[in-house]
């Protein structure tokens, strides 16, 4: 595993988050009480780009249907939100079933380091 270094700590504000790209790995990263953590940009229901959504303290909001993440674990704390999307396509339909369980995976986390006033991420060689 290597670190690899993304933009000056200065650039991003304590409370706010980013979208960043190494190694063909899209990931966001978010300064939290001095500290910053690193975990995949793309939600684990359905793929959406949570760099795109709201985090408030260490969760972190998917736009697409609410789901919710710890930002320090990427541990999933609120599933998603679907509302009314499952009865509006029965009653279309007429059909008893189209919309089908999709699974909610936690997120992966990185390592997160400073350097000479740079944010290092640590990215795993392959994936296992």
């Amino acid at each position: 595993m290597a670190y690899y270094k993304t933009f000056k700590t200065a650039d991003l504000s304590p409370g706010k988050m980013t979208r960043i790209e190494v190694k063909k790995r899209e990931i966001l990263i978010a300064g939290i009480g001095g500290q910053f953590y690193a975990v995949d940009d793309r939600c684990g229901h359905m793929n959406g780009s949570l760099s795109m959504g709201r985090l408030e303290g260490k969760v972190v909001e998917c736009p697409l249907h609410r789901a919710k993440y710890d930002i320090t674990s990427g541990k999933c704390v609120q599933l998603p939100q679907m509302g009314n999307l499952e009865n509006m396509f029965i009653a279309a339909s007429g059909k008893t079933r189209m919309v089908a369980s999709i699974d909610t995976l936690d997120l992966r986390t990185y390592r997160t380091r400073v350097e000479d006033g740079f944010v290092m991420v640590e990215i795993p060689d392959c994936d296992v």
